[in-house]
């Protein structure tokens, strides 16, 4: 804790100051510490290259992250059965929009991580 008057540093307990005697009480002198935590920007775009989405929830960006982790998924599993099922080549262009999703979202959450340290660090 420090003095509020001359801002030394009190013992835990201290009920003068040393420096400059003022009286030391507790709701007058509270420090404030502010904790700062960064994201990882690297971090960020690996669990987005291993699943799309997840480097975004890992910004903070949970709604962000839900909504491509359902699209990427949507159209994976529409392409496949769509390959499978009726048609080769319009399976083939949605897992093809998936794959570009997967690409870009690893961008994204490298950007996403960058800035978020950026608005930390103001």
């Amino acid at each position: 804790m420090y003095c509020k008057e001359c801002g030394a540093l009190l013992d835990d307990g201290q009920r003068f100051c040393d420096k400059c005697g003022r009286e030391v009480t507790r709701e007058g002198n509270k420090q404030i510490v502010y904790v700062r935590s960064e994201r990882n920007e690297g971090l960020a775009a690996v669990l987005s290259f291993l699943w799309a989405g997840v480097g975004q929830i890992y910004v903070n960006e949970i709604k962000r992250g839900l909504l491509i982790i359902l699209a990427y998924s949507l159209l994976l599993v529409a392409g496949i059965v769509l390959m499978i099922a009726v048609n080769v080549f319009v399976g083939l262009v949605l897992c093809a929009l998936g794959v570009v999703l997967w690409i870009w979202n690893i961008f994204d959450a490298h950007d996403l991580a960058k800035k978020y340290n950026e608005r930390q660090r103001q």
